[in-house]
Protein backbone atom coordinates (compact mmCIF):
# COMPACT_ATOMS: atom_id res chain seq x y z
CA UNK A 1 0.00 0.00 0.00
CA UNK A 2 1.23 3.54 -0.95
CA UNK A 3 -0.28 5.94 1.44
CA UNK A 4 1.48 9.28 -0.40
CA UNK A 5 0.91 8.91 -4.33
CA UNK A 6 -1.79 5.76 -4.10
CA UNK A 7 -1.60 2.35 -4.43
CA UNK A 8 -1.76 0.91 -7.92
CA UNK A 9 -4.41 -1.14 -8.61
CA UNK A 10 -3.68 -4.68 -10.29
CA UNK A 11 -4.92 -4.77 -14.02
CA UNK A 12 -6.83 -8.01 -13.47
CA UNK A 13 -9.63 -6.93 -11.87
CA UNK A 14 -11.20 -3.46 -13.09
CA UNK A 15 -13.90 -3.41 -11.32
CA UNK A 16 -12.75 -3.89 -7.59
CA UNK A 17 -9.28 -2.55 -6.72
CA UNK A 18 -6.84 -4.98 -5.58
CA UNK A 19 -3.41 -5.56 -4.27
CA UNK A 20 -0.39 -5.01 -7.11
CA UNK A 21 1.87 -6.86 -4.35
CA UNK A 22 4.90 -5.15 -3.22
CA UNK A 23 7.12 -3.43 -2.81
CA UNK A 24 7.84 -3.30 -6.68
CA UNK A 25 4.18 -2.41 -7.45
CA UNK A 26 4.13 0.40 -9.87
CA UNK A 27 6.83 -1.73 -11.76
CA UNK A 28 4.46 -5.05 -11.73
CA UNK A 29 1.32 -2.96 -12.78
CA UNK A 30 3.60 -0.72 -15.76
CA UNK A 31 4.38 -4.58 -16.82
CA UNK A 32 1.19 -5.81 -16.41
CA UNK A 33 -0.60 -2.66 -18.45
CA UNK A 34 1.33 -2.89 -21.29
CA UNK A 35 3.35 0.73 -20.22
CA UNK A 36 6.30 -1.33 -20.41
CA UNK A 37 7.98 -4.08 -21.91
CA UNK A 38 9.56 -4.84 -18.83
CA UNK A 39 10.75 -3.23 -15.37
CA UNK A 40 13.14 -3.52 -12.74
CA UNK A 41 12.39 -3.97 -8.66
CA UNK A 42 14.54 -5.21 -5.62
CA UNK A 43 13.34 -8.16 -4.12
CA UNK A 44 14.26 -8.43 -0.14
CA UNK A 45 11.40 -10.38 1.40
CA UNK A 46 9.31 -11.01 -2.12
CA UNK A 47 9.52 -7.73 -3.42
CA UNK A 48 9.88 -8.91 -7.15
CA UNK A 49 8.19 -12.85 -6.94
CA UNK A 50 5.25 -11.40 -4.73
CA UNK A 51 4.25 -8.64 -7.49
CA UNK A 52 5.02 -10.95 -10.06
CA UNK A 53 2.47 -13.58 -8.84
CA UNK A 54 -0.24 -11.52 -8.06
CA UNK A 55 0.36 -9.70 -12.24
CA UNK A 56 0.45 -12.40 -13.97
CA UNK A 57 4.15 -11.22 -15.18
CA UNK A 58 7.63 -13.77 -14.88
CA UNK A 59 9.77 -12.60 -11.79
CA UNK A 60 13.63 -13.43 -11.58
CA UNK A 61 14.33 -12.73 -7.77
CA UNK A 62 18.53 -13.18 -8.11
CA UNK A 63 21.44 -14.21 -5.80
CA UNK A 64 23.13 -12.19 -3.30
CA UNK A 65 25.88 -10.30 -5.33
CA UNK A 66 25.17 -11.46 -9.05
CA UNK A 67 23.26 -7.52 -9.75
CA UNK A 68 25.41 -4.84 -8.62
CA UNK A 69 23.34 -2.42 -5.84
CA UNK A 70 24.78 0.42 -6.91
CA UNK A 71 22.29 3.77 -7.09
CA UNK A 72 19.71 1.02 -5.33
CA UNK A 73 18.37 2.58 -2.14
CA UNK A 74 18.81 0.39 0.69
CA UNK A 75 16.82 -1.40 3.07
CA UNK A 76 18.73 -4.28 3.60
CA UNK A 77 22.43 -5.06 3.23
CA UNK A 78 22.45 -8.53 3.46
CA UNK A 79 19.07 -9.67 1.88
CA UNK A 80 18.77 -6.51 -0.63
CA UNK A 81 18.97 -7.67 -4.53
CA UNK A 82 17.93 -6.84 -7.95
CA UNK A 83 15.79 -8.60 -10.17
CA UNK A 84 13.40 -8.11 -13.49
CA UNK A 85 10.08 -8.38 -14.15
CA UNK A 86 8.75 -8.94 -17.90
CA UNK A 87 6.29 -11.06 -19.37
CA UNK A 88 9.23 -13.89 -19.97
CA UNK A 89 12.13 -15.75 -19.00
CA UNK A 90 13.73 -14.97 -22.01
CA UNK A 91 13.22 -10.88 -21.55
CA UNK A 92 14.09 -11.62 -17.62
CA UNK A 93 17.63 -12.97 -19.14
CA UNK A 94 18.01 -10.46 -21.56
CA UNK A 95 17.21 -7.49 -18.44
CA UNK A 96 19.79 -9.50 -16.51
CA UNK A 97 22.37 -9.36 -18.69
CA UNK A 98 21.96 -5.42 -19.24
CA UNK A 99 21.92 -4.61 -15.10
CA UNK A 100 25.18 -7.47 -15.13
CA UNK A 101 27.15 -5.25 -17.69
CA UNK A 102 27.02 -8.62 -19.25
CA UNK A 103 27.88 -8.96 -23.09
CA UNK A 104 27.03 -12.54 -23.43
CA UNK A 105 25.06 -15.33 -21.45
CA UNK A 106 25.68 -19.08 -20.29
CA UNK A 107 21.86 -19.76 -20.48
CA UNK A 108 20.78 -21.97 -22.59
CA UNK A 109 17.45 -24.22 -22.70
CA UNK A 110 17.90 -27.17 -20.87
CA UNK A 111 16.13 -30.66 -21.94
CA UNK A 112 13.02 -31.10 -18.92
CA UNK A 113 14.42 -34.84 -19.02
CA UNK A 114 17.27 -33.66 -16.87
CA UNK A 115 15.53 -31.92 -14.20
CA UNK A 116 14.57 -33.05 -10.92
CA UNK A 117 12.33 -31.18 -8.66
CA UNK A 118 11.55 -31.03 -5.22
CA UNK A 119 8.40 -30.24 -3.44
CA UNK A 120 8.86 -29.32 0.41
CA UNK A 121 5.95 -30.35 2.23
CA UNK A 122 6.80 -27.71 4.84
CA UNK A 123 5.04 -24.81 5.41
CA UNK A 124 4.74 -23.64 1.88
CA UNK A 125 1.80 -25.82 1.16
CA UNK A 126 -0.05 -24.82 4.21
CA UNK A 127 -3.27 -22.33 3.81
CA UNK A 128 -3.15 -22.03 0.27
CA UNK A 129 -6.29 -20.58 -2.04
CA UNK A 130 -8.03 -23.69 -3.54
CA UNK A 131 -6.88 -22.50 -6.99
CA UNK A 132 -3.31 -21.34 -6.02
CA UNK A 133 -3.69 -25.35 -4.60
CA UNK A 134 -4.96 -26.91 -8.13
CA UNK A 135 -3.27 -24.66 -10.14
CA UNK A 136 0.38 -26.21 -8.33
CA UNK A 137 -0.71 -29.32 -8.53
CA UNK A 138 -1.86 -29.36 -12.21
CA UNK A 139 1.71 -28.14 -13.15
CA UNK A 140 3.29 -30.56 -11.08
CA UNK A 141 1.33 -33.15 -13.35
CA UNK A 142 2.16 -31.66 -16.48
CA UNK A 143 6.03 -31.05 -16.28
CA UNK A 144 5.86 -34.85 -14.92
CA UNK A 145 4.32 -35.70 -17.63
CA UNK A 146 6.82 -33.71 -19.83
CA UNK A 147 10.02 -36.28 -18.53
CA UNK A 148 10.40 -34.17 -15.09
CA UNK A 149 11.27 -36.08 -12.38
CA UNK A 150 9.70 -34.99 -9.04
CA UNK A 151 10.45 -35.97 -5.42
CA UNK A 152 8.15 -34.96 -2.43
CA UNK A 153 8.66 -34.66 0.91
CA UNK A 154 9.71 -32.37 4.76
CA UNK A 155 11.93 -29.81 4.86
CA UNK A 156 12.53 -29.56 8.15
CA UNK A 157 14.55 -26.43 7.43
CA UNK A 158 11.85 -24.25 6.10
CA UNK A 159 9.88 -24.80 10.13
CA UNK A 160 13.19 -23.49 11.78
CA UNK A 161 13.08 -20.49 9.96
CA UNK A 162 10.50 -19.79 10.66
CA UNK A 163 10.52 -20.43 14.63
CA UNK A 164 13.90 -18.64 14.66
CA UNK A 165 13.04 -15.24 12.96
CA UNK A 166 9.87 -15.48 15.67
CA UNK A 167 12.39 -15.86 18.39
CA UNK A 168 15.50 -13.83 17.35
CA UNK A 169 13.47 -11.25 14.31
CA UNK A 170 14.33 -10.92 11.29
CA UNK A 171 17.69 -9.99 10.28
CA UNK A 172 16.34 -7.51 7.29
CA UNK A 173 14.36 -5.04 9.65
CA UNK A 174 17.56 -4.98 12.35
CA UNK A 175 19.57 -3.73 9.15
CA UNK A 176 16.88 -1.31 8.22
CA UNK A 177 17.13 -0.01 11.48
CA UNK A 178 20.69 0.66 11.06
CA UNK A 179 20.40 2.02 8.02
CA UNK A 180 17.34 4.41 8.64
CA UNK A 181 17.07 4.46 12.56
CA UNK A 182 17.61 8.46 12.51
CA UNK A 183 14.22 8.77 10.52
CA UNK A 184 12.41 6.51 11.84
CA UNK A 185 13.00 7.82 15.46
CA UNK A 186 13.46 11.56 13.87
CA UNK A 187 11.14 14.31 13.78
CA UNK A 188 9.68 13.78 10.18
CA UNK A 189 8.99 10.22 10.97
CA UNK A 190 5.18 11.11 10.64
CA UNK A 191 5.82 11.32 6.99
CA UNK A 192 6.67 7.78 6.65
CA UNK A 193 4.28 5.28 6.05
CA UNK A 194 3.46 3.88 9.70
CA UNK A 195 3.50 0.09 8.55
CA UNK A 196 6.94 1.19 7.33
CA UNK A 197 7.78 2.27 10.43
CA UNK A 198 6.50 -0.48 12.43
CA UNK A 199 8.50 -3.38 10.30
CA UNK A 200 11.95 -1.36 10.50
CA UNK A 201 11.86 -0.81 14.37
CA UNK A 202 10.71 -4.62 14.37
CA UNK A 203 15.01 -4.18 14.80
CA UNK A 204 15.55 -2.11 17.19
CA UNK A 205 15.36 -4.93 19.70
CA UNK A 206 17.50 -7.19 18.45
CA UNK A 207 20.48 -8.27 20.29
CA UNK A 208 24.17 -9.18 18.87
CA UNK A 209 23.30 -12.45 19.86
CA UNK A 210 20.38 -12.74 17.76
CA UNK A 211 21.96 -11.54 14.66
CA UNK A 212 24.90 -14.34 15.65
CA UNK A 213 22.20 -16.96 15.89
CA UNK A 214 20.26 -15.87 12.40
CA UNK A 215 23.43 -15.54 10.56
CA UNK A 216 24.94 -19.13 11.66
CA UNK A 217 21.58 -20.48 10.87
CA UNK A 218 21.73 -18.69 7.23
CA UNK A 219 25.22 -20.56 6.83
CA UNK A 220 24.32 -23.91 8.29
CA UNK A 221 20.72 -24.34 6.88
CA UNK A 222 21.87 -23.19 2.89
CA UNK A 223 24.68 -26.10 3.61
CA UNK A 224 21.98 -28.89 4.81
CA UNK A 225 19.61 -27.75 1.68
CA UNK A 226 22.09 -28.54 -0.60
CA UNK A 227 23.03 -31.45 1.24
CA UNK A 228 19.32 -32.78 1.16
CA UNK A 229 18.25 -31.89 -2.76
CA UNK A 230 21.76 -32.04 -4.71
CA UNK A 231 20.89 -30.98 -7.78
CA UNK A 232 17.27 -30.44 -7.63
CA UNK A 233 15.20 -27.55 -8.03
CA UNK A 234 12.95 -26.69 -5.42
CA UNK A 235 9.08 -26.33 -6.64
CA UNK A 236 6.41 -24.17 -4.53
CA UNK A 237 3.39 -21.50 -4.60
CA UNK A 238 5.14 -18.32 -4.83
CA UNK A 239 2.15 -17.12 -2.55
CA UNK A 240 -0.40 -18.54 -0.93
CA UNK A 241 -3.02 -16.23 -2.36
CA UNK A 242 -4.60 -14.13 -5.27
CA UNK A 243 -4.34 -10.61 -5.11
CA UNK A 244 -6.54 -8.86 -1.97
CA UNK A 245 -8.84 -6.64 -2.02
CA UNK A 246 -7.35 -3.38 -1.14
CA UNK A 247 -9.67 -1.72 0.96
CA UNK A 248 -9.96 -4.09 3.62
CA UNK A 249 -5.82 -3.67 3.67
CA UNK A 250 -6.07 0.28 4.41
CA UNK A 251 -9.35 -0.02 6.86
CA UNK A 252 -7.32 -2.43 9.27
CA UNK A 253 -3.77 -2.32 10.25
CA UNK A 254 -4.48 -5.88 11.36
CA UNK A 255 -6.06 -7.48 8.44
CA UNK A 256 -2.98 -5.53 5.89
CA UNK A 257 -0.43 -7.37 8.74
CA UNK A 258 -2.21 -10.62 8.32
CA UNK A 259 -1.98 -10.69 4.72
CA UNK A 260 1.24 -9.04 4.41
CA UNK A 261 2.88 -12.34 6.64
CA UNK A 262 1.24 -14.40 4.46
CA UNK A 263 1.79 -13.16 0.63
CA UNK A 264 5.63 -12.94 2.37
CA UNK A 265 5.66 -16.34 3.94
CA UNK A 266 6.82 -18.65 0.91
CA UNK A 267 8.82 -15.79 -1.13
CA UNK A 268 10.77 -15.14 2.39
CA UNK A 269 12.40 -18.37 2.73
CA UNK A 270 14.69 -17.79 -0.31
CA UNK A 271 15.89 -14.77 1.22
CA UNK A 272 16.83 -16.18 4.40
CA UNK A 273 18.24 -19.03 2.39
CA UNK A 274 20.08 -16.96 -0.57
CA UNK A 275 18.02 -18.65 -3.33
CA UNK A 276 17.47 -17.45 -6.63
CA UNK A 277 14.15 -17.74 -7.68
CA UNK A 278 11.87 -17.79 -10.73
CA UNK A 279 7.96 -16.47 -10.41
CA UNK A 280 5.88 -18.32 -13.34
CA UNK A 281 2.62 -17.37 -13.98
CA UNK A 282 0.34 -21.16 -13.71
CA UNK A 283 -3.58 -20.03 -14.02
CA UNK A 284 -6.23 -17.86 -12.77
CA UNK A 285 -8.96 -18.30 -10.08
CA UNK A 286 -12.38 -18.14 -10.68
CA UNK A 287 -12.02 -14.62 -10.70
CA UNK A 288 -9.61 -14.61 -13.27
CA UNK A 289 -6.76 -13.84 -10.70
CA UNK A 290 -3.11 -15.15 -11.50
CA UNK A 291 -1.73 -17.90 -9.75
CA UNK A 292 2.08 -18.25 -9.67
CA UNK A 293 4.85 -21.13 -9.77
CA UNK A 294 8.08 -20.87 -8.08
CA UNK A 295 11.12 -22.52 -9.16
CA UNK A 296 14.72 -21.76 -7.09
CA UNK A 297 18.24 -23.25 -6.87
CA UNK A 298 20.62 -23.35 -4.62
CA UNK A 299 22.46 -19.93 -4.17
CA UNK A 300 24.42 -19.01 -7.33
CA UNK A 301 23.02 -20.85 -9.43
CA UNK A 302 21.25 -18.38 -11.44
CA UNK A 303 21.93 -19.31 -15.26
CA UNK A 304 20.83 -22.95 -14.76
CA UNK A 305 17.78 -21.49 -12.82
CA UNK A 306 17.44 -19.91 -15.93
CA UNK A 307 18.19 -22.19 -18.51
CA UNK A 308 15.46 -24.58 -17.02
CA UNK A 309 13.07 -21.65 -16.36
CA UNK A 310 12.95 -21.52 -20.57
CA UNK A 311 11.61 -24.74 -20.94
CA UNK A 312 9.69 -25.36 -17.63
CA UNK A 313 8.06 -21.54 -18.88
CA UNK A 314 6.57 -23.47 -22.27
CA UNK A 315 4.56 -26.21 -20.25
CA UNK A 316 3.79 -24.60 -17.64
CA UNK A 317 1.98 -21.72 -20.19
CA UNK A 318 0.91 -24.49 -22.05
Amino acid sequence: LNPHFGTPHNPFDPDTPRAPGGSSAGSAVAVASGLAPCAIGTDTGGSVRIPSAFNGLTGHKSSEGRIPKGGVFPLSETLDTVGPLARSVEDCILLDMVMRGAATTTVRRLPLSGLSLFVPETVVLTDLDSAVAANFEATLSRLEQAGVKIARGPLDIFAEIVRITAEHGSLGAAEAYHVHRSLVEGPDVGRIDRRVVARIMGGKPMSALDLVIIEHARREFAARLAEKIGDALIAMPTVPMTAPKIAPLEADDAVFGMNNLKALRNTMLGNFLNLPGLALPNGTDEHGLPTSFLLCALGGDDDRLLSYGLSVEKVVRG
